[in-house]
């Protein structure tokens, strides 16, 4: 994949995902669901925090 298709893949799944939240901010129990996807997203984006590009 080149980098224009890297950028779209990336915009598209932040769209998805962006999308998936709202979902979820919608479901009966809302509150507990986005803590959960909160905490899933804090993991993924402290995953190799520390190390060098």
């Amino acid at each position: 994949m080149n980098e224009p298709q890297h950028e779209l893949e990336r915009q598209r799944l932040l769209a998805e995902c962006h999308g998936l939240i709202a979902l979820i901010g919608r479901k009966h129990y809302s509150l507990k669901l986005l803590k959960v996807a909160k905490s899933a997203l804090q993991t993924v984006a402290a995953y190799k925090q520390n190390r060098a590009h």
